[in-house]
């Protein structure tokens, strides 16, 4: 099975070259992770269970209604996408789109609050058309019935290819000058005299790419690459960030960060070395990135910023690294960000940022024990040294090499998820799911306990939000609203007569974000989230 990460094996025959009395191992004093309260881990579900079928670089993206989507490359060619709408117990599968390219590596944003407005972005790379000598840059946007609407052709090259792609959006916060929201895709080049770096960027929701930014060239090699939009109260025009590989040799490497000046469509500043800012130059690779994207203040009145890499310590020892900022803006330094320091091949980070607990969550491999982990840490980035372990050995198959794990956050549950490459016997690749919450729901509105509530409008809200309530009796209603982080901002008691009623709620004395809501009367409850957009 091809990846885009490199393999274990080709990292241990590598290891040779180097002694474990050349490398400083600076994490000796962090505490290993001790595992807290386990949460509700089921068993592993296949996204698409098709042994013919080599599945590869497993995407994964989720929209405010709870709908999980997925995507994953074909080794034979094309892509598949996949949809839950009951929180990823059964999935539902599209058929192969354009089978006859090779992909060799995707990337997936999800946007929009429900079916009517649900898109999907699916970047890849090296897309190799039949018939045509040039590779492509692609964009392709499908609805929530996974049909696909449209496609951007962003960069193309002749007898040259490409190292990675990665797609970001900045909904549900859209940046300033962005309508309904932007979305943003950077590539690296692998071609002659020199690798190129590059960012694309639509300010229309995906209909036009119409800004280009050279990010960078390398005489060497770039190599992978991560993005992530970045928005605070004390922000808010929203601007990109990304991290850049530049691999030294086949275990070492510089990672490199650069982020739009002043809007998202703006300029990017010079480069900066991650590796040198973390006292550890040209011994990382792999990066991964994520960003605080909300509309409130850190705790300095900035955006924070968290990157995590893999770190070269000594022969046959890789821990995981990083380096955070909470003013990158405001000439804040990068700062060391460290997730474990034991000796361990620990390998493929990745990390997200959840705007309604205002937390960053990181998953990684841990290759000696076989396990995929799952921790987190507030967006305050207090004690660089110290993460929350949430759970130790997530996944129930052991037989892994690269799975390149992802971790999300459902809003609707406000539990994570995951989803990794297995492998089969025989080899082939699987896209496999697991959730930290028992995967059930009802679709359309999973998590309501009842019909009671039929709709929630409009979704993103600004003044003023509207619940429709199926024959609401003539007990009073209650109505409870909680902010991102479980502040009740709103508990109102009124009363009504039997019937089908719309209830208002005035939102213009709260600020933009992402919302619970809870409705009650007597034995009847609805729950849900909602979005205000300011």
């Amino acid at each position: 099975m091809k990846t885009k990460t490199r393999s274990l094996v080709t990292l241990m025959l590598l290891t040779w070259v180097y002694t474990s009395g050349q490398v400083i191992n600076r994490a000796q004093n962090i505490q290993p992770l001790v595992e807290g309260d386990s949460p509700k881990y089921g068993t592993d579900i296949i996204v698409h269970d098709d042994a013919t079928q080599d599945q590869r670089n497993a995407q994964i993206g989720v929209a405010p209604n709870g709908w999980l989507f997925a995507c994953y490359s074909l080794e034979t060619g094309g892509f598949q996408i996949a949809k839950s709408i009951d929180h990823g117990l059964t999935w539902s599968v599209s058929s192969v789109t354009h089978p006859g390219t090779i992909c060799e590596s995707l990337g997936l944003s999800v946007c929009g609050n429900d079916e009517s407005d649900i898109r999907l972005f699916i970047a890849a790379s090296s897309v190799i058309i039949p018939g045509r000598a040039s590779v492509s840059i692609m964009v392709y946007t499908f609805d929530a019935s996974m049909i696909q609407l449209g496609e951007s052709q962003l960069h193309s090259m002749n007898d040259a290819a490409y190292h990675d792609v990665a797609i970001a959006s900045d909904f549900p916060f859209p940046s300033s000058g962005a309508s309904p929201y932007s979305i943003g895709v950077v590539f690296t080049t692998d071609s002659s005299p020199a690798d190129t770096a590059i960012f694309m960027v639509s300010g229309d929701g995906g209909t036009t790419f119409s800004t280009r930014k050279v990010l960078g060239i390398s005489w060497g090699k770039y190599g992978q690459v991560a993005l992530a939009p970045g928005r605070s109260l004390d922000s808010p025009n929203g601007i990109y960030f990304v991290a850049i590989e530049e691999p030294t040799t086949g275990l070492l490497g510089k990672i490199w960060e650069t982020h739009n000046q002043a809007s998202f469509n703006s300029d990017f500043t010079f480069m900066v070395s991650m590796d040198d800012a973390a006292g550890l130059s040209n011994l990382c690779k792999n990066p991964s990135i994520a960003c605080q994207h909300n509309n409130i203040s850190n705790g300095i009145k900035g955006l924070s910023v968290a990157i995590l890499f893999e770190r070269f310590v000594n022969a046959g020892n890789y821990n995981i690294a990083g380096t955070s900022n909470k003013s990158p803006l405001g000439g804040g330094f990068w700062t060391r960000l460290d997730v474990t320091g034991n000796t361990k091949y620990n390998l493929q980070p990745d990390i997200s940022f959840d705007p309604q607990s205002n937390k960053f969550l990181a998953t990684y491999f841990d290759s000696t024990s076989q396990q995929l982990n799952y921790v987190n840490k507030s967006q305050e980035l207090t004690d660089p040294s110290s993460w929350e372990i949430i759970k130790t050995g997530y996944n129930d198959q052991s037989n892994l090499t690269a799975p390149c794990p992802r971790v999300l956050m459902n809003p609707v549950k406000q539990k994570a998820f995951h989803i990794w490459n297995g492998v089969r016997p025989g080899g082939n690749g699987m896209a496999v799911f697991k959730p930290e919450y028992s995967p059930t729901g009802i679709p359309g509105n999973p998590d309501n306990s009842s019909e009671f509530v039929r709709r929630v409008f409009p979704d993103p809200a600004r003044d003023i939000i509207y619940f429709e309530l199926a024959d609401a009796g003539n007990a009073g209603i209650r109505v409870s609203i909680l902010d991102a982080a479980g502040k009740l901002v709103y508990d109102r008691v009124s009363g009504h007569e039997k019937g089908t009623r719309i209830i208002s709620v005035l939102l213009t004395s709260l600020p933009g974000g992402i919302y619970q809501y809870v409705i009650r009367q007597k034995d009847q409850i609805g729950k849900g989230s909602f979005i205000i957009s300011k």
